[in-house]
């Protein structure tokens, strides 16, 4: 059963687990992906449409009733980008994007209609009265305006809010888990053909090579982290340029002799089976497998029932209140540098989450740490740098590299996150830290960093000409 009833947009929540994005900590989370590369411009174009004509009669988005406690009385289960285009052009300052922000203000003050606050909604019972109409909406190319036709990763999304999935899952949760950890770039997320790799994972011999196992349809974990990890990357990354497409792996030869080159030209080490671990950034369940489960098992219906349930979860890595982890930073600073070491004296004291945490004081130190730790090696070692940190940053890394101070995955690492606009390595972040009410630091972003990096921080301070 289903009602129509006019309500505020300023009364309505966007969905956080909306199929397009995946899950969302906050709304704030959910306004810069709106306004972000992969859909920013849409969303744009979506309200520009709506300022000249005014909400399509066609297009009634749909609420639910919020949970208890939530800020507001309704959530969006379907319209999440019509209704965050209203709420820009209602309150441009939700925008958290400058250049959008003053274009979402042009829309609202040259509007050949006016921009309602108003607007009339389907209102479902729950998500599970919704469900229907949403699947029978994105299930296929319909068409039309406004209209995004979901792929096999929005559908298997979609899926799994039920507790269900669909045959691709597992590809799905090793882009979403690459992503996630930062292997993946944004512009990379979106074009991993998910069932091409679905195509790679079916297969025993690749899943060996890669260090992973299917287990009643979901993906685990049973090579090193360090071993999954670098396959993971270079699979994905592949899969993402174009560079092998559902033709070069069509046959399972094709598939095997990929993942053996993949291997033997990357010069990767083999790796000591462990126990199997549910693929999950953060949160990697570590199940034991029954003998019962070892064999795999393959989906071929649209949507399975879950079959399985956990037996139990381990803390994330990053799940400590310091950002060094057991409060030590082993770091090899020199007494006459006092300010590096005052600097990681005060981080070893200040929390990065809870209720005492401090993590933008946290994430200023931490980049002042990186910095100070670069030029030292930039100065002992005499390394031509450029102006920009990121680029000192990569420079370093590059002679830390041919001084082989560094493994080839260290330095592709750091070069990585030298060149993305959201990692500490790169000035912009800092600057959205601290002027930008829409970028803030948490502790799983500052700990993961901080595990990521200190090798690199490390390093800096290790070595020397005459060493």
């Amino acid at each position: 059963m289903s009602s129509r009833k006019n309500i505020a947009i300023n009364s309505v929540l966007l969905d956080a687990e909306n199929a397009r994005h995946g899950d969302k900590e906050s709304q704030r989370e959910i306004f810069a992906w709106m306004t972000g590369e992969e859909i920013g411009t849409k969303v744009l174009k979506l309200a520009a449409e709506i300022a000249r004509k005014g909400n399509s009669p066609l297009e009634t988005p749909a609420v639910i009733p919020a949970p208890e406690g939530a800020k507001k009385p309704w959530v969006v289960v379907e319209g999440n980008r019509r209704v965050a285009a209203y709420k820009f052009m209602n309150d441009p300052r939700l925008c958290p994007d400058p250049k959008l922000r003053k274009q979402y203000e042009r829309l609202r003050a040259n509007a050949e209609t006016p921009i309602a606050s108003k607007i009339e909604f389907v209102i479902f019972e729950n998500i599970g009265a919704a469900r229907y109409w949403i699947e029978t909406r994105h299930g296929g190319e319909n068409g039309g305006a406004g209209i995004m036709p979901w792929g096999p990763m929005e559908v298997d999304n979609f899926a799994a809010r039920f507790g269900a999935r669909t045959t691709n899952r597992p590809a799905v949760e090793m882009i979403d888990y690459a992503f996630r950890k930062g292997l993946l770039r944004q512009e990379q997320y979106k074009s991993v053909p998910v069932t091409t790799l679905y195509r790679l994972l079916s297969t025993p011999f690749v899943r060996e090579k890669i260090g992973c196992d299917l287990i009643k349809g979901e993906l685990f974990r049973v090579a090193d982290e360090e071993y999954f990890d670098r396959a993971v990357t270079t699979i994905l990354s592949i899969l993402a340029s174009g560079e092998k497409t559902v033709t070069d792996l069509k046959t399972k030869v094709q598939r095997e002799k990929f993942a053996d080159g993949l291997k033997r030209h990357g010069n990767w080490p083999d790796y000591v089976p462990q126990t199997a671990l549910k693929v999950k950034f953060g949160s990697e369940a570590s199940e034991e497998v029954n003998e019962a489960d070892e064999e795999s098992e393959y989906f071929n219906g649209d949507l399975t029932p879950p079959v399985r349930k956990p037996r139990g979860t381990q803390k994330p890595s990053w799940a400590r209140e310091t950002i060094f982890a057991r409060n030590k930073d082993s770091l090899a600073i020199p007494e006459e540098h006092l300010k590096a070491k005052n600097i990681v004296a005060e981080l070893r004291r200040l929390k990065t989450g809870g209720a005492k945490g401090t993590p933008i004081a946290v994430a200023m130190l931490l980049r002042a740490l990186i910095e100070l730790s670069t030029n030292r090696y930039r100065d002992v070692f005499s390394v031509k740098v450029d102006q920009d940190f990121h680029r000192q940053v990569a420079s370093v890394a590059d002679h830390m590299r041919t001084r082989s101070f560094i493994s080839v995955d260290q330095h592709a690492l750091v070069i990585r996150m030298s060149r993305e606009n959201e990692s500490m390595l790169h000035v912009k972040t800092l600057q959205k830290y601290v002027h930008s009410d829409a970028f803030h630091p948490t502790v799983d972003v500052l700990n993961s960093l901080w595990d990521q990096i200190s090798f690199y921080v490390g390093a800096c301070w290790l070595h020397s000409p005459t060493a």
